[in-house]
């Protein structure tokens, strides 16, 4: 139970912290100086905040558990018990898949306001 709570903590982080992102510009280079930066990040943040960080993480947690108890449910049936290596397989999977498609989301959203970002005419260094 406590790893799980782990887990949906940490895959909760990363959605919010792929929210927030604000690219470094090159303000010499960027245009009107970057003097609209704040007005202009708000809003590719919000055209980000359509992308479905929570269905890639479901997603992930769904394919990996499935994955993971086949898996799972094979080395079970060598050592004696399917049922178990089956739970066993499909907890690993499916953590190891929700974080997976968390991290996928997050890149994703990154991605969005950076190219948002380079549309509006801003060098965007990182």
């Amino acid at each position: 139970m406590g790893l799980a709570v782990l887990a949906l903590g940490l895959v909760l982080g990363l959605a919010a912290c792929a929210r927030q992102v604000r690219p470094i510009i090159d303000p010499a280079t960027s245009v009107a100086g970057g003097r609209n930066y704040e007005f202009d990040v708000g809003q590719c943040q919000q055209l980000a905040d359509q992308v479905d960080t929570g269905g890639r993480t479901v997603g992930g947690a769904l394919v990996g558990g499935a994955v993971g108890a086949a898996g799972g449910a094979i080395i079970g049936a060598f050592t004696g018990n399917v049922g178990r290596g089956a739970a066993i397989g499909a907890g690993v999977g499916g953590l190891t898949g929700g974080v997976g498609g968390a991290a996928s989301g997050a890149t994703s959203t990154r991605d969005v306001v950076r190219n948002c970002m380079m549309r509006r005419g801003y060098a965007v260094l990182d």
